[in-house]
């Protein structure tokens, strides 16, 4: 009879053993999993950390068709420099980086020629005169109240979407109209 009490206890410790090792391998298992969704989450965008280019006060001027232009503030907020290399959005069906070149009635509009380097813990302006974002064949009209969605593409691979305000604007009174070697845009 004590055998049968020692053997039984001897497989209900085996089993309670298996069993929590079962329990702690699946819970292990659950804790990477979690891990795991959480580092694909945030390489999808969707948890919340703290950017390394802070993008303020972002709007686009209002348009029907043809072409209109983004501005804003781009605070970087790291040690590094930031290198913004694209930009894109499902408004235009191209989207670029322009600057204006010249001064006074001769102005052009001309793409950067390389990426917009925002220098470590500085700020560019994307503003109207300046460098800015052009949108080229818009897919929509752009109506001042509504929002567009605008991913910034960084030399790093890391990209940023970022909702930009369209608001009227006839301050400046731009030309939009691309300088002769841009004839094709």
């Amino acid at each position: 009879m004590t055998k049968n009490i020692i053997s039984t206890k001897s497989r209900l410790a085996r089993f309670g053993g298996a069993a929590l090792t079962a329990a702690l391998t699946g819970a292990l298992l659950t804790g990477c999993a979690s891990t795991d969704s959480a580092g694909a989450n945030q390489s999808a965008g969707s948890v919340s950390t703290a950017p390394a280019v802070l993008v303020q006060e972002a709007w686009v001027k209002a348009g029907t068709d043809g072409m209109t232009s983004g501005f804003a503030e781009l605070k970087n907020t790291t040690e590094k420099n930031m290198e913004l290399v694209s930009v894109s959005s499902d408004a235009a069906t191209d989207v670029e980086l322009h600057d204006m070149i010249g001064s006074g009635g001769a102005m052009s509009m001309e793409p950067l020629d390389g990426p917009l380097v925002i220098p470590a813990h500085s700020s560019v302006n994307l503003e109207p005169g300046g460098k800015h974002i052009m949108f080229m064949n818009l897919t929509q009209e752009l109506k001042a109240g509504t929002t567009i969605t605008v991913v910034l593409n960084f030399a790093d691979q890391s990209t940023q979407s970022v909702d930009f305000d369209i608001k009227d604007f006839s301050g400046a009174k731009e030309s939009y109209a691309p300088a002769e070697d841009h004839g094709s845009h």
